[in-house]
């Protein structure tokens, strides 16, 4: 990437990407920018298409973004790149494990995803897709001896394929576990697992609405992440409340997804998410605890 290039961006990024890329901003001299929403809340495929130009070195996107149900779509978004010739970097952390998700169908270069979230696998660990197309032109940050080779004194040569992103240490037993999880993600179905978590969600944004709650998901067909708020309780209060009635649920904030956030002036919101495993009834006892805390 060179300077004065520019990576293009949506506002669902997830922080830590968007810190990524503002570091290539500050340390390359390259442009950010970032296309906004369509009516849906999905990000405007129309919109990139009309930014595309030829110093667009990247166009990197979230599936799905961490404070929200919103699904972008990821395929409409590969349909735009592999008519401009031009790297498509999806992160699919939080879909990986609840949706099917499939690279030739999308037409990303890149995918990335994590072990910890919907894949139930062990933190800290994760997998990067990178396609024949692209992979042997790409550099990694920081090479070493397993995905390079030391062929002189002063010389080396980076190894065929998606191996010179790897690195010599690592945790066995975790990307062991990984493993497993993937085998056992498999072994139900990715599209069982998929139509259950989206079934159980829809279960739970009708009982948050019916309990005179808000849901803040996004999208035309959102997914397990169920985003809600109770007014005049913030939510790290409420996510205590419910913990100690033995329901698990997380907090998103600003410094998560800054750019969506601030669009929508939001502070930060409660994830009351599903999965496959989810019941009818630990849907309705999170609903009802969540009712105490409105009181």
């Amino acid at each position: 990437m060179e300077a004065g290039q520019r990576i293009v961006t949506s506002e669902s990024a997830y922080g830590a990407n968007a810190v990524a890329y503002l570091h290539a901003e500050r340390q390359r001299d390259v442009r950010i920018d970032v296309v906004g929403c369509d009516e849906h809340g999905q990000v405007d495929v129309d919109a990139l298409r009309d930014c595309i130009d030829d110093d667009v070195a990247l166009v990197a996107i979230t599936h799905v973004p961490t404070n929200g149900g919103l699904v972008n779509p990821a395929a409409e978004v590969g349909e735009v790149t592999r008519a401009a010739g031009i790297p498509y970097l999806l992160d699919a952390c939080q879909s990986v494990g609840q949706l099917a998700v499939d690279v030739e169908a999308i037409g990303c270069d890149l995918l990335s995803a994590t072990g910890r979230k919907y894949l139930r696998g062990p933190r800290g660990t994760g997998f990067l897709y990178a396609s024949d197309r692209i992979v042997d032109r790409l550099v990694p940050a920081s090479p070493d001896h397993h995905g390079a080779v030391w062929t002189g004194t002063r010389a080396y040569e980076l190894v065929p394929g998606a191996q010179r992103f790897e690195h010599w240490e690592y945790n066995h037993a975790a990307w062991l576990g990984l493993g497993t999880a993937v085998d056992e993600a498999l072994a139900i179905g990715i599209d069982r697992i998929e139509a259950t978590v989206r079934r159980q969600a829809t279960l739970l944004r009708e009982r948050l609405t019916g309990r005179g709650l808000e849901v803040f998901d996004l999208g035309v067909d959102p997914c397990g992440i169920v985003t809600t708020a109770v007014p005049g309780v913030d939510a790290a209060t409420a996510r205590d409340r419910l913990a100690s009635d033995g329901i698990n649920v997380s907090v998103t904030t600003r410094t998560s997804t800054r750019w969506d956030f601030e669009r929508r002036s939001i502070d930060e919101l409660m994830r009351v998410s599903v999965h496959a495993d989810t019941t009818d009834d630990e849907i309705e006892r999170a609903v009802e605890s969540l009712g105490t805390v409105m009181v």
